[in-house]
């Protein structure tokens, strides 16, 4: 798997208004086949704690700030679906179904591939077409759920966590995520998926498309 410290070195580097952790120190236990990562801390609540004493208006920016930096994020692209050095993406929504015998801590990866071969691939372990599988892939985080976003009493967006996942990724993927049960809110609230709704509304602005019914079909059909 990519290192999540690459991942957020390159994120600095190539959006230093996107707020990340602050690494001090990353290592891989080779005994035990483990990477760690120490951060220092990032002020504020998860959004999911945070939910339920925003006002509408402040949901409703946070959704927009998320969306303009995943906008920004996307501006860096590759031929391939890949991670940024390379290695297989691990995004369990675009593969096949796991083998019972498969332990639930590994993570399955996939990838690298070209457009072609992921469309192909994706027409394989489904009985439903997928959505098109664009030409060139976008950098994105692709887990922005409530628990992953971190925000100051006031609203604004203090950091983004976790970012294991990031890699690029087809550009119907980026607001079709949105729509999955990843962006569920686990606070008291009254509609659990209002996050993932108020995001792909803002990601639609910057033209994503959310395909999430047809992504959908395709997801039911896989093997």
């Amino acid at each position: 798997m990519e290192l999540e410290c690459n991942t957020i070195r390159f994120v600095k580097e190539k959006a230093p208004e996107v707020p990340v952790p602050d690494v001090v120190h990353s290592w891989i236990d080779h005994d035990i086949n483990r990477n760690f990562l120490i951060t220092k801390s990032v002020s504020g609540q998860t959004l999911d704690q945070a939910w339920p004493r925003l006002s509408s208006s402040k949901r409703a920016q946070i959704a927009e700030d998320i969306a303009q930096y995943i906008a920004k994020l996307a501006l860096n692209t590759s031929p391939s679906f890949q991670t940024i050095n390379g290695c297989g993406v691990r995004e369990p929504w675009l593969q096949d179904r796991p083998p019972k015998e498969h332990p639930i801590w590994l993570p399955r990866l996939l990838g690298p591939m070209s457009a072609e071969d992921m469309y192909t691939n994706m027409m394989k372990i489904s009985k439903e077409a997928p959505p098109a599988v664009s030409s060139v892939f976008h950098f994105y985080h692709a887990d922005l759920g409530p628990k992953n976003i971190m925000v100051l009493e006031d609203g604004k967006v203090s950091g983004i966590i976790d970012w294991e996942s990031a890699a690029y990724y087809p550009h119907f993927w980026i607001a079709t995520k949105t729509s999955l049960g990843a962006f569920k809110l686990e606070c008291e609230t009254d509609n659990r998926q209002l996050w993932g709704q108020l995001l792909g509304q803002a990601l639609e602005r910057h033209g994503y498309k959310r395909l999430g019914i047809k992504f959908q079909k395709w997801f039911e059909g896989v093997a």
